[in-house]
C-alpha cells in the first residue's frame, strides 16, 4: 500500500498560526520586560533631576529620573540635552510637572502616564503647559490637590516675579492641552517678590516665600492671595517651603544655624523643630505620603568608592530620632528637587 507524502494545507496554516501567535505573546512579554515600570508599579516612587552634562559655566543640564524609595530601579523619564528639573507629583500620581528650558525659556511642562502608555527608554509623553510670552520664564511648579490647575512662580523680562495658575486640561489631544492662566495677588502687599509656591493639602492656602529685612521668609495666605501673613522671623534665610500631607506641618530649609538644615513648623509659626544636623548644606525637601519622613538633598562627603563631593539625595524620619538619615544615592554627581510620589490605587 503507498504511503500519501502529501501534507494537509489547511493542518499546516492552522500550525503556523498557532507557532505566530505563541511567537508574538512572546516578543511582546519580552519588550515589556524591558521598558521601565511605571509609576503605579510602587507606591514608594521618588522622582528627582540629575545631572546629565556639565556647561561650560559649570552649570548642568538634567534629567528627570524616577526611582524607589530606597534608591533602586532607576529610572530615566526625560533624554535631553536641555535642563529638566523641579518635578512634582499630581495628587493621583499618573502626571509629573516639572521646568524645562527646551524651548529657550523656562516653561512647565506635564508627562502623563497611564496604564497604556509607557516611558519609553527616557522619551515619555510631554506636552508644554505654559504659553506665556518666551522672554517670560516659570518655575517651580506645584499641583492644587483636589484638580489639575498648578500654580508656579513667573518671572518677566524685567526680573519681577509673580505666582500664577495654570490649567492642565487632561481631556484634550494630550499634544495640543489648554491653558487658562491667572495672576494671585498677595494681600496685604508684601515687601518682596512671591515665589515657592506650595498648597496646603486641602487646596484652600498657599504657602510661599518673600523677603523681609534682606531675608527670605515663610508666608501663608488663602489660594486667593488674600490674608497673608509671616510664620518665620526675618533674621535668617528660610525657604522651599513644602506641606505636609496631613496639613499640621511645613518642611522647609533655613541657615538659622548656620549651614542651611531642614526644619519643619506648624502652620501658624508654632513648635519650630530642627531635624537635619549635618555638615553642609540641605536643601528642597519633599514630605512621604504619611507625613512621617522628609526626602531632600545635601552636599555629601567624598569617599574612597566615590571620590567626588556631589548633592545628593536623604531620608530622614522625622519621629524618629534615634535614627540617622539614610541616604539612598550614590551617584557621584549633582542631583535635585526629590518629590515623594502620593499614595494612590491601582
Amino acid at each position: 500500500m503507498a504511503i500519501s507524502t502529501t501534507t494537509n494545507p489547511f493542518k499546516f496554516e492552522l500550525m503556523s498560526s498557532i507557532a505566530l501567535q505563541i511567537f508574538i505573546i512572546f516578543f511582546l512579554v519580552s519588550c515589556m520586560s524591558c521598558l521601565p515600570n511605571p509609576p503605579w508599579s510602587s507606591k514608594e516612587k521618588i522622582a528627582f533631576s540629575l545631572c546629565t552634562e556639565k556647561k561650560a559655566d559649570d552649570e548642568c543640564s538634567s534629567d528627570i529620573y524616577m526611582m524607589d524609595h530606597d534608591g533602586k530601579n532607576r529610572s530615566r523619564l526625560t533624554n535631553t540635552k536641555d535642563d529638566n528639573k523641579m518635578p512634582r507629583w499630581s495628587k493621583d500620581g499618573y502626571k509629573l510637572a516639572f521646568m524645562s528650558d527646551r524651548g529657550g525659556k523656562d516653561k512647565i511642562y506635564v508627562m502623563k502616564f497611564d496604564k497604556s502608555s509607557y516611558c519609553r527608554w527616557g522619551n515619555c509623553w510631554i506636552t508644554r503647559l505654559t504659553t506665556a510670552p518666551n522672554n517670560s520664564r516659570e518655575q517651580f511648579p506645584n499641583w492644587h490637590p483636589k484638580n489639575d490647575t498648578l500654580i508656579f512662580q513667573s518671572i518677566d523680562s524685567s526680573g519681577t516675579i509673580k505666582l500664577a495658575t495654570a490649567n492642565f486640561d487632561s481631556t484634550t489631544d494630550f499634544l495640543h492641552s489648554t491653558e487658562t492662566s491667572g495672576v494671585i495677588n498677595i494681600n496685604p502687599p508684601i515687601p518682596g517678590y512671591p515665589k515657592f509656591p506650595s498648597w496646603s493639602p486641602n487646596g484652600s492656602r498657599i504657602a510661599f516665600v518673600s523677603e523681609m529685612n534682606g531675608e527670605e521668609t515663610i508666608f501663608i495666605a488663602k489660594a486667593d492671595g488674600t490674608e497673608s501673613y509671616p510664620i518665620t522671623k526675618p533674621d535668617f534665610d528660610s525657604t522651599l517651603p513644602v506641606w505636609a500631607p496631613n496639613g499640621r506641618s511645613i518642611a522647609f530649609a533655613s541657615n538659622r544655624d548656620g549651614d542651611f538644615d531642614i526644619y519643619i513648623v506648624n502652620p501658624d509659626g508654632t513648635d519650630l523643630k530642627k531635624i537635619t544636623a549635618n555638615i553642609g548644606n540641605e536643601l528642597e525637601p519633599s514630605w512621604s505620603p504619611d507625613s512621617k519622613k522628609v526626602v531632600y538633598t545635601a552636599d555629601s562627603a567624598s569617599t574612597s568608592k566615590h571620590p567626588y563631593s556631589s548633592r545628593e539625595i536623604f531620608i530622614v524620619n522625622i519621629f524618629d530620632k534615634k535614627m540617622a538619615p539614610k541616604r539612598i544615592t550614590h551617584n557621584s554627581i549633582d542631583e535635585s528637587y526629590p518629590a515623594w510620589a502620593p499614595k494612590f490605587e491601582d
